[in-house]
């Protein structure tokens, strides 16, 4: 088995810390969940606990959780993995000059540039296939994409 590469560690510990910070700030994670989807997370138990985080948010109260008070309401083969990313974005905001909401901006802008150029991707190759009217559609999904990709990046 092959080691994962740079890139694939360096966008895992960003789904990771970004998570961390939703569990260990409800405050500022009800507001970065409402601009983040599921399709932000690459890994499947971060993609599981993104779901879960959202249904949590949707309920009355979520803001006035503690961190502990959110763990406890998670499923429980959710648990562990949510006290290990909150553990995670807890030393690295200590080492940060920056606040939990700025760097979950942050964080937030780099899963979304990250999905962006995904799907820019796939319409590049959706441009070199198919008949005129499908190249028309997708030229046009890439020129959205593309808009909404400089956007994120004009945020930060």
């Amino acid at each position: 088995v092959s080691a994962p590469s740079t890139v694939d560690e360096t966008l895992g510990s960003v789904e990771r810390y970004l998570l961390g910070l939703l569990v260990g700030y409800p405050l500022v994670g009800k507001d970065l969940l409402t601009e983040l989807n599921k399709d932000c997370f690459i890994k499947q138990d971060a993609r599981a606990l993104y779901s879960a985080l959202r249904d949590l948010a949707a309920q009355a109260g979520f803001i006035r959780l503690s961190a502990d008070g959110l763990l406890e309401r998670l499923p429980k083969e959710l648990v562990s993995y949510a006290e290990g990313v909150r553990g995670l974005s807890e030393e690295r905001l200590a080492q940060s000059q920056e606040t939990a909401e700025s760097e979950g901006r942050a964080l937030l802008a780099a899963l979304q540039q990250r999905r962006l150029k995904s799907q820019l991707r796939d319409l590049q190759e959706e441009l070199s296939q198919g008949d005129d009217v499908q190249r028309m559609k997708s030229l046009k999904r890439f020129r959205a994409l593309a808009k909404e990709l400089v956007h994120v990046k004009t945020e930060q």
